[in-house]
């Protein structure tokens, strides 16, 4: 039984790949109740009403197998097959799918001592702290700090760096900022100390902070939804799609095709973090996609072995 993401995954594909009128024929015979309406519609609008019709009817079936049955033969009335194509792990790519396992772990390591040194940092700062030695000519004690009081005496959490207009010179980029709150993140932050470090970024006496301060209860993923519309950036679903549809360039080299797609994929999760998107993006969804568009992006001639 093939694993319910990679049926998702494949359904995705196969909505993007077809035509209008292999759209609505599959529609069609999916039983699609209001098929009048959608033959209105465009391509994309088509697309997305499909899609989320489709989510709807697997977020209400329980048993697993129902819905792999289910997405198998939406696959097949898509005029796609059940059966997933093994990925092809030859020549370059799979010397570059190597390069990228080993670079993403020489990152987690260099993150891990990293972290493991500030923390060092920290507990000398907060023992430091938590004990007061009071001399006296008579004898000398020790003032033990309260554990509530020793919380406070962590560092808040700040965004280095300045939120400007989109494009504006020596300003905080899109991808900068979500690196810096995904770092909050795992430094154990709450979202309420990270959404107040990112308004304390934005550039006073501007519109967007001004918007943004005067929002009852602003959350994270609603904070992350404004600045991407801010950056003027793609939505989750957009990104996705784009995702799937890369390819190396004329001009372009290997690693950088490499690097630019990694990036893409990193901006689909950024998007998928945030309020109210339109399909939810899986981690490994998007690991399958970026894996799959990597295998088919890069040209033919460096996949000779």
């Amino acid at each position: 039984m093939e694993n319910l993401e990679e049926l998702q995954l494949k359904v995705e594909e196969l909505l993007y790949k077809n035509d209008v009128d292999v759209l609505l024929q599959a529609a069609e015979k999916l039983k699609y109740e209001k098929i009048e309406e959608l033959k209105e519609k465009s391509r994309g609008q088509i697309i997305n009403l499909v899609r989320r019709w489709l989510q709807e009817i697997v977020e209400g079936i329980e048993s697993p197998t129902a819905k792999n049955q289910l997405l198998n033969d939406v696959v097949l009335t898509l005029g796609g097959s059940p059966e997933l194509s093994p990925v092809n792990e030859k020549g370059e790519l799979s010397k570059l799918q190597q390069e990228y396992e080993q670079l993403k772990s020489q990152q987690e390591k260099q993150l891990l001592e990293m972290q493991a040194k500030i923390d060092k940092l920290e507990i000398g700062v907060n023992d430091k702290s938590a004990k007061v030695k009071v001399n006296s000519s008579e004898n000398a004690s020790v003032i033990e700090v309260p554990s509530s009081t020793r919380a406070l005496l962590r560092r808040d959490f700040k965004i280095s760096g300045q939120i400007g207009e989109p494009g504006q010179a020596e300003k905080l980029t899109y991808i900068s900022l979500n690196h810096q709150i995904e770092s909050g993140l795992k430094r154990k932050y709450t979202e309420d100390e990270i959404v107040d470090a990112v308004i304390r970024a934005i550039s006073p006496h501007t519109s967007l902070r001004s918007y943004i301060e005067t929002m009852p209860e602003l959350g994270l993923p609603q904070l992350r939804k404004i600045l991407r519309i801010h950056y003027c950036e793609k939505t989750a679903s957009e990104l996705y799609q784009q995702l799937t549809t890369m390819c190396q360039k004329p001009k372009e080299s290997v690693q950088q095709f490499l690097l630019r797609i990694m990036d893409a994929r990193n901006k689909v999760v950024f998007a998928s973090k945030e309020a109210d998107t339109d399909f939810n993006y899986g981690s490994q969804l998007i690991q399958n996609t970026f894996l799959k568009a990597l295998e088919t992006g890069i040209r033919d001639e460096y996949l000779t072995t």
